[in-house]
């Protein structure tokens, strides 16, 4: 038995179709109408459909579904078998063009009291069949905004059977059942043989708009409605959420969200929904997160609202969901810094800011802005806030920065960032007055490298260095690739020469324990320079290049060693 219970983060909305055409699946599963029931129950079967229909010359003139057959049998029992279709199928058809918008059709389907619908040419040809089904899949989570849980609109009579029963008691009890074997002894078989397992549970608190995603992730039709203790209290199925939802609502919300200004206004003054901030929101752009007040208190707040803050306030946009300050507390506003934006706004101002979330130690960028509702006094009656949820173009923002001042192999600070450490580093040592070290390395022998193994090794080497280097330096410290296989070290605030030679020849062996890279045994090693502010200059450049000389110095002295900075050489 799986159970599902109310969960914040769904937050996932199903993409709207706008007519039959875009949900039809193409193709016509069916029988001649001169066709005998064995052959359309074996045909239902191998397809795995709960209904066909009933052709003639490729029109159609009937449907035969699970409801007819079950109570066929019930009448007729195994002679139910050799009759035609025409006598049990159900007839007339009802039928739709393509171009049909599917809100309309669903709203026929509802009022009609059926679960099919065929989808004809213009020359009454059948293309397809849409059922209740697609049309529950397909029409948005925004149909579902006035039916709020599912223990409002289930059935809460519910019929049982013990598994030991047969099947025939089952035919007794209920109407639907999936599709019967063709030898199959109703009276001698129990329940336990053909019943579908395991039965999927949810709670009565769970959003009705969940529900239906359950049933179309399921393939499934029912629900099982279970308390606290697990035990079965009703039973939701797609015809409760159908008889749930208000279609003339429904239409009114859809058309609103498409039209513009003056049909916005000419729409909700229809529903009579019409009200100073329900004006002020449907003017405003609906692809963003939208609350409005009455004075402080939160009197509405959309779905784009609730997804960004993560299901903050009542469970209704007709209720009270807080006030002002609460809501801004939640994107860690300030009362103060609130409330002298409300004055602000007061006078006829708008007012826009960003804010931080972190919702589920997921942190997420909004960018926001507040402004008055005026009444037919022209004074002002609450405020609407909109919200825009801007995290995938700060993260790429920042995903550009990081690229323009970092090594894209190593992921290492590149010469640009490290000339501006560099620059930070040396105006702290002087209002300090301490010492700072920077230390230059270069790999012996990495050409050879790149020659005999291939410049695939040569960048895993190039990458494990840096690794190497970077878990040795404190969080102050900066290692940086200038080009090739060069690193600088920017040791910051170091207290001795002694000190900064000790984690020269850390580095030095961390890069003498390589052995192996992609595979390949390999033996390196790196020979370093070291400068010292103030004592080999006060500037990044002169620091760097007598870094340098130290370097070259180093590697003429037999390589994988360090030197230090002397007036002796040459810069």
């Amino acid at each position: 038995m799986h159970t599902y219970s109310p969960s914040p983060s769904f937050l996932k909305r199903p993409g709207v179709s706008s007519t039959l055409s875009d949900i039809l699946t193409p193709g016509v599963v069916g029988v001649p109408a001169n066709a005998p029931m064995k052959k359309a129950l074996e045909c239902m079967r191998h397809n795995r459909i709960s209904s066909i229909l009933v052709m003639k010359r490729g029109s159609p003139v009937g449907i035969l579904t699970e409801r007819g057959i079950i109570a066929a049998v019930g009448a007729l029992g195994r002679d139910v078998y050799s009759r035609n279709v025409t006598e049990l199928m159900s007839s007339p058809v009802l039928t739709a063009a393509p171009d049909t918008p599917i809100h309309q059709a669903f709203t026929t389907l509802m009022e009609q009291g059926i679960r099919h619908l065929v989808v004809v040419d213009a020359k009454g040809k059948a293309l397809g069949m849409v059922t209740q089904t697609n049309m529950v899949q397909n029409l948005g989570v925004e149909y579902f905004v006035d039916v709020k849980r599912v223990h409002q609109i289930m059935t809460r009579s519910v019929a049982s059977l013990d598994i030991s029963q047969s099947v025939q008691a089952a035919f007794e009890l209920m109407m639907k059942v999936v599709f019967l074997a063709d030898r199959l002894d109703l009276a001698a078989t129990p329940i336990s043989l053909v019943m579908s397992r395991p039965v999927v549970t949810i709670t009565g608190m769970l959003p009705v708009h969940q529900a239906a995603e359950i049933m179309r992730d399921k393939t499934i039709r029912r629900l099982v409605v279970t308390d606290e203790s697990g035990r079965a209290v009703g039973l939701l199925t797609q015809s409760d959420i159908i008889k749930g939802m208000e279609a003339r609502y429904v239409e009114m919300l859809k058309e609103v969200i498409r039209e513009k200004d003056q049909l916005l206004k000419e729409a909700v003054h229809e529903a009579a929904r019409k009200s100073d901030y329900l004006d002020t929101i449907m003017n405003s752009s609906m692809d963003m997160g939208i609350a409005a007040t009455e004075g402080d208190s939160i009197v509405f707040m959309n779905q784009a609202a609730r997804n960004i803050l993560g299901g903050m306030g009542g469970e209704s946009s007709d209720e009270a969901q807080g006030d002002l300050f609460d809501f801004h507390k939640r994107m860690g506003i300030s009362a103060r810094r609130v409330k002298s934006v409300i004055a602000k706004v007061r006078r006829g101002s708008q007012h826009s800011f960003s804010a931080k979330l972190d919702s589920k130690g997921c942190e997420r960028y909004l960018d926001c802005c507040i402004s008055g509702i005026m009444g037919e006094d022209r004074k002002s009656s609450g405020y609407v806030v909109l919200l825009r949820d801007v995290t995938e173009r700060h993260l790429a923002e920042e995903t550009i920065k990081h690229m323009a001042y970092h090594d894209a192999l190593t992921g290492l600070p590149n010469r640009f960032l490290a000339s501006d450490r560099l620059e930070q580093g040396l105006a702290q040592a002087k209002r300090r007055g301490c010492l700072l070290a920077v230390m230059l390395l270069d790999l012996d022998g990495f050409k050879m490298v790149n020659d005999t193994l291939g410049h695939n090794v040569g960048d895993l080497l190039l990458r494990s260095v840096a690794a190497k280097l970077d878990g040795l330096l404190r969080r102050s410290d900066t290692v940086a690739r200038m080009g090739g296989d060069e690193f600088l070290v920017i040791l910051p605030e170091v207290k001795t020469p002694e000190g900064v030679a000790s984690v020269a020849s850390k580095m030095l062996k961390a890069v003498r324990e390589i052995r192996s890279v992609g595979g390949c045994a390999i033996r390196m090693s790196t020979s370093a320079g070291l400068a010292m502010y103030p004592w080999d200059g006060d500037e990044p450049q002169t620091l760097i290049q007598r870094a340098d000389a130290a370097l070259y110095a180093a590697k003429d002295a037999g390589r994988d060693t360090y030197r230090f900075a002397t007036d002796k050489m040459d810069v």
